[in-house]
């Protein structure tokens, strides 16, 4: 669903461009850019002072610093016996290739204290990721939980930087729930999963249900989180506000007929 109230599409155009690559395009596929992220970081960002260029700059590093991270989540754990394909490789370096334009965009801002922010972020992302991985026990829940931090760390500190007052646990509890959302959609038109990344494989590892069946269930509690907490958001995300309702009661729409 689009909305014309918040216009990624100049923003999209220029991350597009920047992480065009001849060698890697013909080899794997391009990433995917989570419009819902940038959704929400141009909210954020529309919502703070400074001009139109720096707010440009925020918005591509934050984003390419998020595709790299994205990225890298697409590759899945080494075999020892078969070791990594080509193109697993590729992704590999694609990621450190997209941090490379990440860390190239920094050095050109003099802001030092987003670069500090965004350090940060991504430091936490890692850590999070690592606790992650490396879980064997616990409940699909626990999990979500997890992505949930991991989704909205960057633009948690984005908007802690511009004081902004956005309530960021929505973000990451609508941003698990839109990928949910896409993985149940690509089961039911193909029997497969859409976003075959780590951490999705590791909390089908974890069920003792059909994924399906679980993911279903967290889809419908957070739907109707989401639209009792989205009363929560502030007038200055007014606009949010509206798209975040109707995406959410057009998937309601959807489940009732």
């Amino acid at each position: 669903m689009e909305t014309s109230s918040i216009d990624i599409r100049p923003y999209k155009a220029q991350i597009e461009n920047k992480i065009q690559h001849a060698f890697l395009d013909k080899y794997i596929p391009k990433p995917v850019i989570d419009d819902e992220k940038l959704k929400i970081l141009v909210a954020i960002l529309n919502n703070s002072g400074g001009s139109d260029r720096q707010k440009q700059r925020y918005v591509l590093t934050a984003m390419l610093a998020q595709t790299a991270l994205d990225t890298h989540d697409t590759v899945p754990a080494y075999n020892m016996e078969n070791g990594w394909s080509i193109g697993n490789q590729l992704k590999v370096l694609a990621g450190d290739y997209y941090s490379g334009l990440y860390y190239l965009l920094l050095s050109e801002i003099d802001d030092f204290e987003f670069i500090h922010i965004l350090a940060s972020a991504i430091k936490e992302v890692n850590e999070v990721k690592m606790q992650l991985y490396y879980t064997e026990e616990g409940t699909f829940n626990d999990l979500m939980k997890m992505r949930e931090e991991v989704e909205s760390l960057i633009i948690r500190h984005i908007a802690e930087f511009l004081g902004d007052p956005f309530p960021v646990y929505i973000a990451g509890k609508w941003l698990v729930t839109h990928k949910l959302l896409q993985n149940m959609n690509s089961l039911k038109q193909t029997g497969e999963l859409s976003i075959t990344d780590v951490w999705m494989g590791q909390a089908v590892n974890l069920l003792e249900v059909p994924f399906s069946h679980a993911a279903n269930e967290t889809v419908q509690e957070n739907l109707l989180q989401l639209e009792r907490l989205s009363e929560g958001i502030p007038e200055p995300h007014q606009l949010y506000k509206e798209y975040l309702l109707a995406v959410v009661n057009m998937h309601n729409y959807n489940k009732a007929r």
